[in-house]
């Protein structure tokens, strides 16, 4: 047994104000680990941080952390900015709401948007993304927040979304 899989362990804390903060550990698994068996490490590490605090877990996750693939970007283009979104939205099997995938710092490549739109025909870069959220396997489905299937894509549209870079200044000295 390798434990080589690094992991990020989170729970989302709730105290008596009702303000919200989390927590993290990190560790390593064996890749080839049952699921149940990566549950029983959240759950154990859960239970314990839970003898240790007065506020209340209201989430806990585990996020793998394995290493990208080849073939990825070294580095941001210079010109990329978070702050244009794509969305794709799709419906899901069992509802009659929308849901809608994030693509920050969206390209500026002409295979990605055209005039204003995002290209989502052919072998464009964002049909080959649908193509894979409305993809899966036999032991993997793509789902909304709601663990509902994904079921067609339904559109597409480019937005924009202000992140705030830094604490805004609230007093300041002179000399």
């Amino acid at each position: 047994m390798a434990v080589t899989l690094p992991v990020r362990l989170s729970a989302r804390i709730v105290d008596g104000l009702n303000v919200e903060a989390f927590t993290h550990a990190y560790g390593l698994i064996d890749p080839s680990a049952t699921w149940t068996a990566v549950l029983s490490f959240l759950s154990d590490w859960l239970s314990a941080l839970d003898a240790c605090i007065d506020g209340q877990i209201l989430e806990g996750t585990i996020t793998a952390l394995p290493e990208l693939p080849g073939g990825l970007k070294s580095s941001p283009v210079s010109t990329s900015r978070v702050e244009q979104n794509g969305i794709l939205s799709f419906t899901a099997t069992g509802s009659s709401y929308r849901w809608s995938e994030l693509l920050p710092a969206l390209s500026d490549d002409s295979g990605v948007q055209h005039n204003g739109k995002l290209v989502t025909s052919g072998g464009s870069p964002v049909a080959t993304l649908v193509g894979v959220l409305l993809g899966g396997s036999g032991s993997f489905e793509w789902t909304n927040a709601n663990q509902q299937a994904l079921a067609a894509f339904k559109d597409s549209q480019i937005s924009f979304r202000k992140y705030n870079r830094q604490l805004s200044v609230a007093t300041y000295e002179t000399a």
